[in-house]
This record gives C-alpha cells, structure tokens and sequence, in this order.
C-alpha cells in the first residue's frame, strides 16, 4: 500500500530530476511511492527515470501523457491510486530533507481524520537550511486555516503542499487548452 505519494510532474526536467531522487533515497521512511507525471518532455526524461527505477531503492510509478501543464498532470496523479492518503506535491527541481516523509506521516497521524484539514503546507529550507521567506513571517506553530486566512495572516510563501485524498477525490485543479 502506497498511504502516501511523492507527486512530481515534470517537463524537460530530465537534468533536475536526479537532485530530487537522491534526497528521496535519503528519507529515513522509505515507505512511500514516488509518481512522476511527465507532461510531454522531449529530452530523456524517460531514461533517466528508467535509470532510477532499476536501481530499486524506492517505488517509483512514471507515467508519460501528452504535454498539458502542471494541473492537468497533477490531476492525472491524482486518479492514479486507489490506497492513497496523501499526497506530498514536489516539483521536479526541489529536494526534501531527509526526515520529510515521516514528519507527513507524523502529520497525517495528527490531523489526518480532522474533518476541517484538507492539506498540510511546510515551508520551504534553502539549500543552506534557512527558512524561505519571501514575504510575511515565519509561522512558528500549527494553525487550521483556509489559504485565505493564511495569506492574509502570514504573507505568501512558498512551500510543499500536501493534499489528503479525501480533498482530491472531490476538487481538482482545473485544467485550460
């Protein structure tokens, strides 16, 4: 079972796809199931995924669809799997810190059953290990809020979303030509 899935679409991002594996290898929870939606690359981010996926050191689901932007191919993710809890959306040219994976799980645990949360938001680190800020204050705490809230309480940020099934089950993102 696949409770949580690292979601990642892709476009011609066969070069920054690597940086992102070898931090997911690193998780001290390995389980969890990589699913990378390639959104019509035309470089060879299909071998550099089948390259990953032999060496087997983690789950990974790769699945090619014709070019048709980031929502329509996290859309796609999402009706991808049935035993899903979460769903950590990492964009192809990001890393997680080692202890990501159980720091969701230890979240899922916390607020899963909640009926009011429908995602968790983490800040991003930069690559030397502090907080990225580009605007409002660093949340110090936990807080139940509608995005709306946290905008105008915090400031825009940007950070890794995740998404409990039970939101992508009933909205998706939406999707234009």
């Amino acid at each position: 079972m696949n409770d949580v899935v690292i979601l990642t679409s892709s476009y011609n991002r066969a070069n920054t796809l690597p940086r992102l594996y070898e931090s997911l290898i690193k998780q001290t929870d390995s389980s969890f199931m990589w699913m990378i939606v390639d959104d019509g690359s035309s470089d060879n981010t299909n071998k550099v995924v089948e390259t990953m996926k032999k060496e087997k050191l983690i789950n990974i689901n790769y699945i090619y669809q014709k070019n048709g932007g980031k929502a329509r191919a996290l859309n796609r993710g999402f009706s991808q799997c049935n035993n899903t809890k979460i769903y950590v959306i990492v964009d192809s040219d990001d890393y997680l810190l080692p202890n990501a994976i159980s720091t969701v799980r230890d979240y899922l645990v916390r607020y899963g059953s909640d009926p009011k949360i429908g995602a968790f938001f983490f800040h991003y680190n930069t690559t030397d290990g502090k907080i990225l800020q580009p605007s409002g204050k660093i949340i110090e705490s936990d807080h139940v809020l509608t995005p709306y809230e946290y905008n105008r309480s915090f400031g825009k940020h940007d950070g890794c979303i995740c998404y409990l099934k039970k939101v992508t089950e009933k909205y998706k993102y939406p999707e234009f030509e």
